[in-house]
C-alpha cells in the first residue's frame, strides 16, 4: 500500500537563519494516538529550509493536477 506520513517537525536550522523540517514516513500505520517508533520507518531530512507551509490535501491551495 505504500509508506503513510506519520510526523513533521520543524526547528531551527544549524546556521540559525532558516528552519529545518524532519519528514517520518512509515510502513504500517500509528494506532490509537500511539508516537511513532522512529527507529522504524524512513527519516528525510531538509536543512536548511527557507518556507515552510503544510497543507491537508483538501486545502484549496494544496497542488492539482486534473491529469492524476
Amino acid at each position: 500500500m505504500g509508506m503513510t506520513f506519520t510526523l513533521f517537525t520543524i526547528n531551527v536550522s544549524t546556521d540559525m537563519r532558516h528552519h529545518r523540517v524532519r519528514l517520518v514516513f512509515q510502513d504500517a500505520p500509528v494506532r490509537n494516538g500511539k508516537k511513532p517508533r522512529l527507529d522504524q520507518g524512513v527519516q528525510v531530512v531538509l536543512d536548511p529550509v527557507h518556507s515552510v507551509r503544510l497543507l491537508d490535501w483538501w486545502h484549496p491551495q494544496y497542488p492539482f493536477s486534473p491529469k492524476a
